[in-house]
């Protein structure tokens, strides 16, 4: 669609985000901006769907309405908008958007991509990075006039979707190094580069640098040293100043530099009980299973995790992850998704080739985490992992839990173990 022809369409501003990681505290953290701002919201996440922050239908009512999670096709939620024009929408867009869903609308006036990890290698539909990279080629070819592209510099695979941003949209690049782009020739062409100088999240331009946010004070980038909450400040500051045409007003900067996450929410959530420092977190693929635990030795004298992969992940995916992480705690304790009690098989309707049997991608998991010189054991239930977690701790140890998805029966899990543990 031509320049002059979108400029006919409805305006409503739409930001949206998608990547592997990422993505849901992004999502969170501009909700709050904004509403700090005094902006009316609609956010979508994995949760379900948000106005003004409290829930209006959580994940599985949207399975039941609409036969999907909330963040495919999240535009289906624009209709509760009907009677606010000037509502701001927030959406967390899954790799299921790129198929016969969409999204639910034609453009957004700010696109994120956050990264491209190996997690949505499947081995059917999504073979390698590249194709994840082409499902999600929308974000930047989606942007309206006078709307942002924000790319993650860092990222080789993310930094090729420059080709895909309109010739009439803003690009922005957010990253710690920016190794992924040629900084003086982004610069040299009007983009806008969100980086760190010292403690401080900058803004670069061609003729001026400003300083937007202490990256040190946002609590859950523990003192800055927290790289994947570093990056979600980074994208966050951004969309915000990218959208203010360069102008970062002073009540995002309050807003960010106060943001903690959501108790309940199972993202980053840090507890101390029991003498021992307890992480949760949804970490689902390698390189955020790595940082996570990374946090976990900071935090404790040894670090303790509690880990799963999903069902869907080939043995591929499996094994590398197990290699990866190996040596990142003292010792794991590994459970499944297919426990023989939860659930017993899993399957794909659209992949009947593919299935799993009782505990074997735990098994997988466990024999290559050995292979790799760590130390695992294989406790196939979820509780029982939490439980062997906290009797194998001591006080002034740290335990890492990785989140199941039903976070409710994670934190139930949790109180039951802990309360037979001294």
């Amino acid at each position: 669609m031509k320049k002059e022809e979108l400029k006919k369409n409805p305006k409503r501003k739409i930001i949206s985000v998608t990547g592997t990681k990422g993505k849901t505290t992004i999502v969170r953290l501009l909700d709050e901006v904004y509403k700090s701002l005094g902006e009316e919201t609609l956010r979508v996440d994995n949760d379900g769907y948000f106005f003004n922050g409290k829930i209006q239908g959580d994940s599985d009512w949207s399975l039941e309405q609409f036969g999907s999670i909330p963040t495919i096709c999240p535009g289906k939620f624009l209709l509760s908008l009907k009677n606010k024009p000037k509502a701001l929408a927030i959406f967390e867009v899954s790799v299921g958007s790129s198929g016969l869903s969409g999204l639910g609308y034609l453009w957004h006036s700010i696109g994120i991509f956050t990264n491209v990890y190996e997690d949505h290698i499947t081995g059917r539909r999504i073979k390698n990075r590249n194709d994840i990279l082409d499902a999600k080629s929308f974000i930047a070819k989606r942007i309206r006039p006078n709307g942002s592209a924000i790319l993650n510099g860092d990222d080789k695979y993310v930094a090729k979707s420059i080709k895909d941003i309109p010739e009439y949209a803003r690009s922005v690049f957010y990253g710690i190094t920016l190794a992924a782009i040629d900084k003086k020739k982004c610069l040299a062409k009007g983009s806008i580069l969100i980086t760190l100088e010292d403690s401080w999240v900058v803004a670069k331009q061609k003729s001026k640098t400003q300083k937007l946010v202490n990256i040190e004070k946002v609590p859950f980038t523990f003192g800055g040293r927290y790289a994947p909450s570093v990056y979600n400040v980074l994208a966050v500051c951004a969309a915000v100043y990218s959208d203010h045409n360069g102008h970062f007003p002073k009540k995002a900067k309050i807003a960010i530099e106060s943001y903690t996450q959501d108790k309940d929410g199972g993202r980053l959530v840090v507890l101390k009980k029991k003498k021992r420092t307890i992480i949760l977190d949804f970490a689902h693929e390698k390189h955020s299973l790595r940082e996570v635990f990374r946090l976990g030795k900071t935090l404790g004298r040894n670090c303790y995790g509690v880990i799963r992969l999903d069902s869907s992940r080939n043995n591929d995916v499996v094994e590398k992850t197990g290699a990866y992480i190996a040596k990142n705690a003292d010792e794991f304790f590994v459970w499944d998704k297919i426990d023989g009690v939860r659930s017993k098989k899993f399957s794909i309707d659209l992949a009947p080739e593919f299935s799993r049997q009782i505990g074997e991608t735990s098994k997988l998991l466990t024999n290559a985490i050995h292979s790799s010189g760590g130390k695992a054991t294989n406790c196939l239930q979820e509780e029982k992992s939490i439980f062997s977690a906290l009797k194998a701790s001591q006080p002034g140890d740290s335990i890492v839990i990785i989140v199941g998805d039903d976070k409710e029966y994670t934190m139930k899990a949790l109180s039951s173990a802990l309360a037979r543990v001294s």
